[in-house]
């Protein structure tokens, strides 16, 4: 295996950490009350630390989000966009190493 193979599947491997991690804490809490969205909200909020904690993931999302489709647009991949969807749906711990994935294809 290449050096360059190794790196994209290192990226994948991460990806695919990143995709269960959230999901192995979220889904157990998503079916004591499925899509109670404000309940989550409050909850990810509760006190300054886990406020703290949110917020700078969220900027970051934003951050990486506005990167991603820039990079898209000058490379006019639009497959670049699919970690945005990931990263808003299951996380940045997914959306991240996966564009790390797809840009070590270049």
């Amino acid at each position: 295996m290449s050096s360059k193979q190794s790196t994209r599947f290192f990226w994948y491997a991460m990806a695919l950490i990143g995709a269960i991690l959230p999901l192995y804490f979220l889904l157990p809490w998503a079916a004591e009350d499925p899509g109670n969205i404000w309940l989550f909200l409050e909850q990810a909020t509760m006190n300054p630390a886990s406020h703290t904690v949110a917020a700078d993931i969220v900027w970051a999302a934003i951050v990486f989000s506005v990167y991603a489709t820039l990079d898209a647009v000058r490379s006019r991949s639009l497959g670049l966009i699919v970690p945005i969807a990931l990263t808003w749906t299951i996380g940045l711990s997914c959306g991240l190493p996966l564009f790390f994935a797809m840009k070590s294809k270049d």
